[in-house]
């Protein structure tokens, strides 16, 4: 199998790469910063430089998607500093453009499959209760520079009928593990900086990234069609997970800052096991944060 991994350069497509390749598949990686995709040294690994959101991108996509059999849509541009303004704007497009670009290259070039990244995060406020797949996204203004552009996106996906391209969507959690977020957490408390927030009860719907990558490997095997699963590990209320992440640095407990809560995701993992057989098996727990110099802040 051929997979052509769109956005191969961020830290899901560096993670998916050595799986796709351990699995068997030749993959062809896609991405606007070539020198940092690992080569990991095998046979049939292919490295393009490619901008989804480049002017020309569709008409290169005919090529690069030549005798490929899937294709793996992870391209994100997530904003170092989410509060400046149009600090959303390229992965809006990326959401937006760049899933409508890269479905009809794929449908005009004879791709089988098709499986696109999405986020937990864009579900609406659950509060206490387990959120599954069926659950409404969120449609608040608050939150619409996050959660509108992935309902454009899974709604473009999910009205291409299954016959045509087999396509599935991974929510995936926030993402823990090297190179995430997790790292300016770990710098925060051990600063001090790092706060829960309103007593810290809402739930955060964790995944390392290594196991989000898994299911991916996971979908493509599979050939499913059709479906959206939640990729995450088991939810943990914000407070229980920095207090423990701070137990194991060493760190005094954060303390709390008063204002609106986060809203609570308490996503469902429970049909991405059934349908693949997925768990995680990393955890959220980085062991490579525990000795040794703090990440950068």
């Amino acid at each position: 199998m051929r997979v052509a991994l769109v956005g191969a350069s961020g830290v899901l497509g560096r993670a998916l790469i050595p799986r796709l390749i351990a699995a068997g598949a030749a993959v062809r990686s896609l991405a606007r910063s070539p020198e940092r995709v690992p080569n990991a040294g095998s046979v049939g690994h292919e490295i393009e430089r490619f901008d989804l959101l480049s002017p020309d991108a569709g008409l290169r996509l005919g090529a690069l998607l030549e005798g490929c059999d899937a294709v793996a849509h992870v391209a994100t541009a997530i904003p170092a500093d989410p509060r400046v303004l149009g600090a959303w704007d390229a992965n809006t497009r990326l959401r937006q453009e760049g899933t409508r670009t890269l479905l009809g290259s794929a449908l005009a070039a004879g791709v089988g499959q098709y499986v696109q990244q999405s986020i937990a995060m864009a579900y609406a406020d659950g509060g206490e209760q387990w959120l599954d797949e069926e659950a409404p996204l969120d449609s608040s203004s608050a939150r619409a520079a996050i959660c509108a552009p992935v309902r454009t996106m899974e709604a473009m996906v999910r009205a291409i009928p299954p016959t045509r391209l087999r396509w599935s969507i991974l929510r995936a959690g926030s993402f823990v593990g090297p190179g995430t977020a997790q790292d300016r957490v770990v710098a925060g408390l051990r600063t001090g900086r790092e706060k829960t927030i309103s007593g810290g009860a809402h739930y955060l719907p964790l995944v390392h990234v290594e196991d989000v990558a898994s299911a991916f490997v996971l979908a493509i095997q599979s050939g499913i069609a059709g479906v959206v699963l939640n990729v995450n590990d088991e939810p943990i209320r914000q407070r229980d997970y920095l207090e423990r992440l701070a137990t194991q640095l060493g760190a005094a407990s954060p303390s709390d800052v008063a204002g609106a809560a986060p809203v609570s995701i308490r996503s469902s993992a429970a049909l991405v096991a059934r349908t693949l057989g997925w768990r995680p098996i990393t955890g959220i727990w980085p062991t490579t944060y525990l000795s040794g110099p703090a990440p950068p802040p």
